[in-house]
């Protein structure tokens, strides 16, 4: 499974399918990335993997060349509700909505347009999952980006959000 069929470009697309599954496919798809070296793909993570020497803003900023960090930054941390003291914290005082935020904000400013999201529905709020599903839908709809959700919740996936319900195959 080549993560480029997958994901389509301006779609918000869900795979429904148990987590046992989902961890099965989401190892396959990062190996897939790494040994193709597709720069244009980023895997929003769960459990966001930090370096423990770089605080919080230079982790988000890693990898952007500087021109971008001027020129979009701050427009990309309005469009995500990002506060520039958020990137002051520290990683530990981060809710799990946070860390989804900045890794969205990372990839934007990375200039990744196919973004691959682990399945992390059951640590947010019935509030924040709203306001994710729409945020990504806008991501995909007025920013450009192929995004792939991973979720068992069958909800989620029957969302007016969602564009597109591939099988977990």
């Amino acid at each position: 499974m080549k993560p480029e069929y997958l994901i389509h470009a301006e779609h918000l697309t869900v795979i429904l399918c148990p987590l046992e599954k989902q961890h099965k496919i989401l190892e396959h798809l990062k190996k897939e990335v790494l040994v193709a070296k597709l720069d244009n793909f980023a895997i929003i993570q769960k459990n966001w993997p930090m370096f423990p020497y770089l605080n919080l803003k230079d982790h988000v900023l890693l990898d952007v060349p500087e021109k971008e960090i001027k020129q979009d930054r701050l427009a990309y941390q309005e469009k995500l509700d990002i506060s520039s003291s958020l990137l002051n914290c520290a990683a530990a005082e981060l809710t799990s909505f946070e860390k989804v935020k900045l890794q969205l904000l990372h990839a934007l400013l990375s200039k990744r347009n196919n973004i691959v999201i682990e399945d992390i529905f059951d640590e947010l709020s019935v509030l924040e999952i709203q306001e994710l599903l729409h945020l990504l839908s806008y991501l995909a709809h007025e920013e450009n980006q192929g995004i792939l959700l991973f979720t068992h919740d069958a909800t989620i996936a029957q969302s007016p959000y969602i564009d597109r319900l591939e099988p977990a195959g």
